[in-house]
């Protein structure tokens, strides 16, 4: 804080001109908050027996879990390196965690997945075998 500032500022208050400006800011956004706080609130009334299913029943999974795991790689891969630089990297990255994940949650193999999923590769070029 400037020495040159007023000493309400460098005591950490606002001026009084600015007060009643973010008071008046603060009003006109409470009625959206209050509406917003009941939607909400409708939606628990709503769909309160469904919320807690996995609680009460051993077999049905906590929400988003599995989704979540799934994500998860992603997600630090993202973090990590600043993600793709292009889209088709990114559309084939997902792609073939997709396959991967898949073929893990059924327990096959993720390697012949992976190639039943590429089908035959395609002849080398000027038609020579490799």
């Amino acid at each position: 804080m400037s020495a040159n500032a007023p000493p309400s500022l460098r005591q950490g208050r606002l001026p009084p001109a600015a007060a009643v400006a973010l008071g008046r800011r603060r009003r006109a956004f409470a009625p959206r908050r209050r509406e917003r706080v009941a939607l909400v609130q409708a939606r628990f009334v709503k769909h309160r027996r469904g919320l807690l299913t996995f609680l009460h029943h051993a077999e049905a999974p906590p929400p988003n879990t599995v989704s979540e795991r799934s994500l998860r790689p992603s997600v630090v891969h993202r973090k990590v390196t600043g993600g793709f630089r292009n889209e088709a990297w990114t559309t084939a990255d997902a792609a073939l965690r997709t396959v991967t994940d898949t073929a893990r949650k059924r327990g096959a193999a993720i390697f012949a997945t992976l190639l039943q999923a590429a089908g035959t590769p395609l002849p080398a070029a000027g038609g020579l075998a490799a």
